[in-house]
């Protein structure tokens, strides 16, 4: 049995921090920045902490925040942090897709993620070449290349998405 649950207590939202910590050498590069803006993640009712389990085992933790877009004021669920226990694609992709899902329950235009949020980062461009993901309904999300405008009103945290703190003006992400 698959599931994607999103963590509601402190407990269980510390623990996918800890965890993702621990397993994204991505969020090495600048350690202090992201400890820093840790207790913003757990404090914000916009960020989601993300465990995805099969057959009753964590195979994927996730961090996400969310992202406005400026000029076309529509919103976006940013993948901070997102590792996976399997290294090929064809076994995250309905963990993909329930993300995809999540987002459009919370009424986010997409995902927005970049190579330095996940962990395996391959898996981006298979999906990019395959056009997409489909989810078990049928339903088609396709996965595009882009660097929009971002801005997230959280000056001076963590983004996987700028290579340093988060300032209050729109950024294009790289």
């Amino acid at each position: 049995m698959r599931s994607v649950v999103f963590a509601e207590d402190l407990k269980e939202k510390t623990r996918i921090v800890v965890e993702v910590t621990l397993r994204m050498p991505q969020l090495r590069r600048d350690p202090a920045l992201f400890a820093s803006t840790i207790p913003q993640f757990l404090e914000s009712t916009d960020c989601d902490f993300m465990v995805a389990l099969d057959g009753g085992e964590p195979c994927a933790l996730g961090l996400f925040a969310p992202y406005d877009l400026p000029r076309g004021a529509r919103r976006l669920l940013g993948v901070e942090a997102l590792c996976f226990r399997d290294q090929l694609a064809e076994e995250q992709f309905w963990i993909w897709a329930r993300l995809l899902d999540h987002a459009r329950k919370k009424q986010f235009a997409g995902l927005c993620m970049t190579e330095r949020s996940v962990n395996p980062p391959g898996v981006l461009s298979i999906m990019a070449d395959r056009g997409g993901v489909a989810t078990s309904r049928g339903d088609q999300y396709s996965i595009m290349w882009a660097e929009p405008f971002l801005q997230r009103k959280s000056a001076g945290a963590y983004s996987a998405f700028t290579e340093g703190p988060l300032t209050d003006t729109a950024f294009i992400t790289s």
